[in-house]
């Protein structure tokens, strides 16, 4: 997975955490994702993706829903945020 530009700090530090998997691991998710890629559908933008279906499209009216209405909603803090990233890749890398 050369040439691989990244500008999301969460995106970032999965793949940090990604680098260190063993060699054989990160080949076989190369092969898994590049397989992938070649089948997917080829969406129009982000829009075109998220209502693909009828499924995804309640699900996002329905989130839509709850934050307007302020209910089920996880909230961090930058810092908790950070901490959470970090604990997942620590668990992610063992």
């Amino acid at each position: 997975m050369a040439d691989i530009s990244i500008t999301h700090q969460t995106a970032l530090a999965i793949y940090e955490g990604f680098k260190r998997l063993p060699l054989e691991v990160r080949k076989e998710v190369e092969v898994l994702i590049l397989k992938t890629k070649k089948s997917k559908r080829v969406f129009l933008d982000d829009t075109d993706y998220l209502l693909r279906d009828e499924n995804n499209t309640q699900s996002i009216k329905k989130s839509i829903e709850n934050v307007d209405l302020q209910r089920n909603l996880t909230e961090y803090s930058p810092d908790e945020w950070n901490i959470f990233v970090n604990e997942t890749l620590q668990k992610a890398s063992k």
